[in-house]
């Protein structure tokens, strides 16, 4: 059976723990990391590649789990909805109806 391949917009304080998870079920898990404390904490919990973008996500991924800061939330959904996946979104979806 294929191994899954899961995207991971932010390695913070909650991404670190959904990487260590989806590694544990045995999933490959392509990370989007940006700061030096998330790239590190990416490479602590066994990241199998680490990116800066979604655009340098492959585009064979079977879905994107997004852990940024709940005020990214809306912009990081907007560009990944046409990437055609599913998308899980952790925490709140954004801070306000508007």
């Amino acid at each position: 059976m294929r191994k899954l391949v899961i995207g991971l917009a932010g390695c913070g304080q909650w991404g670190q723990f959904i990487l260590r998870d989806l590694k544990k079920l045995g999933a490959a898990v392509i990370v989007l990391a940006r700061s030096p404390k998330s790239v590190g904490r990416a490479q602590k919990y066994g990241a199998d590649d680490i990116v800066e973008s979604l655009d340098q996500l492959p585009a064979t991924i079977d879905g994107l789990v997004i852990a940024t800061p709940t005020d990214h939330h809306a912009a990081m959904i907007e560009e990944a909805i046409p990437l055609g996946m599913p998308i899980f979104v952790e925490k709140a979806m954004t801070h306000s109806v508007d």
